[in-house]
């Protein structure tokens, strides 16, 4: 005080006498009032600092910011608001500021996690520094400030959990004992876990640590621990303690919740580093921003400057921008018409883990299965009518946030794409069949035209598309199919496929006679034309005629080859019969050889032809006994053949009326038998026509029970016929010769699909008989026996075909 008044008195001394420095004195005085004082503002600004602890992003798009302004020795810069901050940079006008708080001022609570590792290589100094230095930092908090005790080793546990409670709390520090490996990762996740369950929105964690993770101790991934606390607004302060911390992880633990990471190699720096995390907490800003930025995921650089009366100051800091709803990006959209199936990639970002991804085109969403972006979105445009289509991709997350993006691509009119059933481009055929066609098209098929070697061979106008190729009305060769389609768009296609049909297919029956055996002609069956249906091909056939008569003496070669139409096709019948009836020989050998394919359709049927065939087998038995009867007999003359002619003409009338040729066509399928006898003389053939109508009254009735039921039918007609010889001169002597001859081709088919039964049988019998009866009066009961038998049979017969 007395060196002050002196200085005074001096001063003073100076400036009222004529003293030898007064003139410099006054110098400086008017130097210092011209001196500009932004120029000394100026000199102050390097006096201010500032630095920003967090920005966080979980209430976006307002953004929270902490930051710390000191003076020039390192105090806080109190009493700042709302207009002594503005943002700069990039972006400037994109982020403004909407609150300023500031935590001594207005009495924030602050609510920190005290994470702190105890495994065994903690044990001595570090973890009694670790102690000492957790104390210093719950003695610094205010009253109101909750603090909470994480530990980790092998294990985490919750030592203390957030309370108000100084003496708990300093408890809990000192029961730390160290043991086992290092959980860092675990430990990490669980201490944000709790510090993001604090009802206090100024929260943190302080984590120190002077190893890394051992051996996979943690379940919670590396990563864990940021992704938790970045969406909860929790920064993680961390603390290398010594030369053995994972300096790496614990530097991007910080650095991905927008705090700070502290080096300590050796444990008495602890003290200072947990004093200066305190002065932090107790003298920050708590900036609340409204942001005009999307929420892409991008990262930005936020600057921020505080003018004060000591001077201005700058801090940058850099921060991610959430993504709160999921974003959909369409990429390598073309602007060409799409005439051929491409794929897009769909890239979905999202914070939040995704829970659906799909597509939709109009018809309804399709999701997208695979969660791992970018997606494929395939289309096919020969699936979609042509035109615009738009397709709009949709992303929904866990906590229900949807986004969704939508592209717009032009659908190309396609033909449509034919299938060509029953059919192999270069088949030879040796058979009848049905072809049919199908197609895959943006718009239904209007009509489909078929043309076999360039002419015209029919129309159709609905599905099904199909067409008959009857191999015996084609010629033997090379044959070309085409099939021309148009669609509802008005875009056609053709497509032609090559055939053969086999040269040998055209073989017939060769007789020495004719036969009387009619080929029914009728529309195929199943192709009644729709409206507008042009009337495909149908299988006709023509009439034989002549009258059976003449001797035969030679061997007949029969072949009978049966016609299958299917669907459309033609349900065609050929039946032939022939009868050949001798008086010859006493002694005769039959040769048969049956062949027969049946397919059912129905348990009616089935049954008829059970009944039919038993019929047969009977009559069959009743020749064979009657032909050994015979040959017993051989041993006659042939005295006395013509005073029995008469009587043995008469009992041939008789089995000619027994005997029936009948044919019994059934759709699709065929059976072929020929039995061919040739014998000797003094033959003579009648044919009941009587029989006959009654043959064809059973083919209509079997024809409309075929077309009823729409399945397979197959009715075999047999026919038997025994031939007598009786010779008037020999009484035990009875010749008889039967040939059954029947041709029964079935043709079954329940569906319009072809069902195809190629049967060719060749039977080549030839038998001679040669008998001389030696008794009329054993020939006479023979003959009126067998006739009885044969009559009985034949109308067990007729009942069964009707």
């Amino acid at each position: 005080y007395d060196a002050r008044l002196i200085i005074a008195d001096d001063i003073e001394h100076i400036l009222l006498k004529d003293h030898p420095v007064r003139k410099v004195l006054v110098l400086v005085v008017l130097c210092l009032l011209v001196v500009p004082t932004n120029w000394i503002a100026g000199q102050t600004t390097e006096l201010t600092t500032m630095a920003i602890s967090s920005v966080r992003t979980g209430s976006f798009p307002k953004i929270v910011v902490t930051a710390n302004v000191y003076d020039s020795l390192g105090q806080p810069v109190r009493g700042l608001t709302r207009e002594n901050f503005a943002i700069k940079g990039d972006l400037a006008g994109l982020v403004s500021i909407l609150d300023v708080e500031n935590v001594t001022d207005d009495n924030l609570p602050l609510a920190t996690v005290l994470a702190i590792d105890v495994s065994t290589s903690m044990e001595g100094t570090p973890i009694e520094r670790a102690r000492a230095a957790a104390q210093l930092f719950v003695n610094s908090l205010r009253p109101n400030d909750e603090v909470a005790i994480v530990t980790f080793g092998s294990v985490t546990t919750v030592v203390q959990e957030f309370t108000t409670d100084r003496d708990s709390v300093s408890r809990a520090i000192a029961s730390l004992t160290p043991g086992g490996q290092t959980a860092l990762y675990q430990g990490a996740f669980e201490a944000v876990r709790l510090a993001a369950n604090s009802p206090i929105p100024r929260r943190a964690v302080i984590l120190l640590s002077d190893g890394a993770e051992f051996g996979g101790r943690s379940q919670a991934g590396r990563d864990a621990a940021v992704q938790e606390a970045v969406p909860n607004d929790v920064p993680v302060y961390t603390i290398g303690l010594g030369f053995g911390a994972d300096r790496t992880y614990l530097a991007e633990l910080s650095g991905g919740t927008a705090a700070q990471f502290f080096e300590s190699p050796n444990p008495d720096q602890l003290d200072a580093i947990y004093t200066d995390l305190s002065a932090l907490f107790r003298s920050q800003y708590i900036l609340t921003l409204e942001t005009g930025i999307p929420g892409d995921g991008r990262n930005y650089v936020l600057r921020l400057q505080a003018d004060t009366q000591i001077g201005s100051a700058a801090a940058e800091a850099l921060f991610r921008v959430p993504i709160p709803v999921p974003i959909v990006r369409i990429l390598d959209v073309p602007d060409r018409n799409i005439d051929t199936p491409v794929s897009y990639t769909i890239d979905v970002l999202a914070d939040d883990a995704l829970t659906q991804v799909t597509v939709d085109s109009g018809a309804g969403a399709i999701p997208l299965v695979d969660f791992i972006s970018p997606y494929s979105v395939s289309i096919d445009p020969q699936t979609l009518p042509p035109g615009p289509r738009t397709f709009t991709v949709r992303a929904s997350d866990e906590t229900g946030d949807v986004g969704e993006a939508s592209f717009t691509v032009e659908i190309a009119a396609l033909p449509p794409i034919a299938t060509i059933n029953n059919l192999q481009p270069g088949e030879t055929l040796r058979e009848s069949r049905v072809v049919n066609v199908t197609y895959t098209s943006q718009t239904p098929v209007i009509r489909v035209n078929f043309l076999l070697d360039g002419a015209s061979y029919g129309q159709r106008l609905s599905p099904p598309y199909e067409a008959p190729l009857d191999v015996f009305q084609l010629t033997g060769g090379g044959h070309i199919l085409s099939v021309i389609a148009e669609n509802a768009a008005g875009v056609t296609a053709q497509q032609d496929i090559a055939f053969t049909v086999d040269e040998n297919i055209g073989l017939t029956l060769t007789a020495l006679v004719p036969t009387d055996t009619p080929t029914p002609t009728r529309p195929p069956l199943g192709t009644t034309p729709g409206a507008g249906d042009a009337i495909l091909p149908a299988l006709t056939g023509t009439p034989a005629t002549g009258i059976p008569g003449g001797n035969v003496q030679a061997t007949v070669n029969a072949q009978s080859t049966a016609e299958q139409i299917a669907a459309i096709g033609t349900a065609d019948a050929r039946a032939t019969s022939a009868q050949v009836i001798t008086n010859a020989t006493a002694d005769a050998r039959a040769t048969a050889d049956f062949r027969s394919t049946f397919e059912a359709a129905n348990s009616a049927a089935t049954q008829q032809a059970a009944t039919v065939d038993a019929a047969a087998q009977a009559t069959q038995q009743q020749q064979a006994q009657a032909t050994t009867d015979a040959a017993n007999a051989s041993t006659a003359t042939s005295a006395a053949a013509q005073a029995t002619q008469q009587e043995q003409a008469q009992a041939t009338a008789v089995a000619a009326s027994a005997s029936t040729a009948a044919a019994a066509t059934v759709q699709a399928q065929a059976t072929a038998v020929q039995i061919a006898a040739a014998a000797t003389e003094n033959a003579a053939t009648a044919t009941s026509s009587a029989a006959t109508a009654q043959a064809m009254q059973t083919l209509a009735a079997e024809e409309t029970q075929v077309a009823n039921l729409q399945a397979t039918q197959t009715t075999i007609a047999q026919v038997v016929a025994l031939r007598q010889t009786l010779d008037a001169q020999a009484t035990q002597d009875i010749g008889a010769t039967q040939t059954l001859n029947a041709a029964t081709q079935a043709a079954a088919s329940a569906t319009r699909a072809a069902a195809t039964l190629e049967a060719q049988a060749l039977l080549d019998a030839q038998a001679t008989q040669t008998a001389n009866a030696a008794t009329a009066q054993a020939l006479t009961a023979q003959a009126a026996a067998t006739e009885q038998a044969l009559l009985t049979q034949a109308a067990a017969t007729q009942a069964a075909l009707l």
